[in-house]
């Protein structure tokens, strides 16, 4: 197997609203995740995750701005084209 693989994962245009839904319930997924690992930690371990949190505050401000892009498109009758691309690589831990 190759040691990088690439899978689109969002390929289109949409409307500025549908590029809202996609785009929000991909960042609130993400935040979701962060935030049950958070949680997980700090019941089992008695400590937060610094990482975690950290990643939480950077999603909330992906959020914001996708939202202000949005906002812009809807304003300026515009769609949005979305290219989004998971590249997986094989690494040593």
């Amino acid at each position: 197997m190759h040691s990088k693989i690439e899978y689109k994962l969002i390929d289109g245009t949409f409307t500025a609203e549908n590029a809202r839904t996609v785009l929000h319930a991909l960042v609130n997924s993400k935040i979701g995740y962060h935030r049950l690992e958070k949680f997980s930690h700090e019941e089992r371990f008695g400590k937060d995750i610094h990482h975690s949190e950290k990643r939480i505050n950077e999603l909330v401000k992906l959020y914001e701005a996708i939202e202000d892009a949005v906002v812009y498109a809807i304003k300026h009758k515009k769609a949005i084209r979305v290219n989004g691309t998971i590249e997986l690589q094989f690494v040593d831990p």
